[in-house]
């Protein structure tokens, strides 16, 4: 976030903290508050890129072009955080995941102890209704971010 802002600790000790981005401006400063949360706990840090796989009937193989859009995502996302981890000693990784919104979260969150979930107001909106269920199931806070507001003059 910013030196203005104040961390309120949400996470747990031990548990790690899932932010889920869809590579948008917005998603930057949901990772940027992830990762402000995630160093004041020690805790790591997973970002979840979770990407719709509508395959065009002229691939061929789908197994090459679902890893050139990982590669492109990865490319992305190194892009989108440049220096972001370069003064942080926080454990972070990167996956992007075939799916949706909801069904990645919950099962990232059924297999690893999850503190808080963190993303940006504007993926939380183009989530469909299943997120809402999913919300339920969770057994942590979900943290959404909201994006930056443009005044006018």
């Amino acid at each position: 976030m910013n030196n203005e802002s104040t961390v309120v600790v949400l996470n747990k000790i031990g548990t790690s903290i899932l932010c889920v981005i869809d590579l948008t401006e917005a998603s930057k400063d949901a990772l940027l508050a992830a990762l402000d949360i995630a160093s004041s706990t020690k805790s790591k840090l997973t970002v979840l890129y979770p990407y719709r796989l509508n395959q065009p009937r002229s691939v061929p193989d789908v197994t090459q072009w679902k890893k050139s859009i990982e590669i492109d995502a990865t490319d992305s996302f190194s892009r989108m955080t440049n220096t972001m981890f370069s003064d942080s000693d926080v454990l972070w990784d990167f996956k992007p995941e075939v799916g949706f919104v909801d069904d990645r979260v919950e099962a990232y969150s059924e297999k690893h102890d999850v503190g808080v979930v963190v993303m940006s107001n504007q993926l939380a909106r183009t989530s469909d209704g299943a997120f809402l269920e999913t919300l339920e199931k969770l057994k942590c806070p979900l943290l959404i971010v909201p994006g930056k507001r443009i005044q006018e003059l």
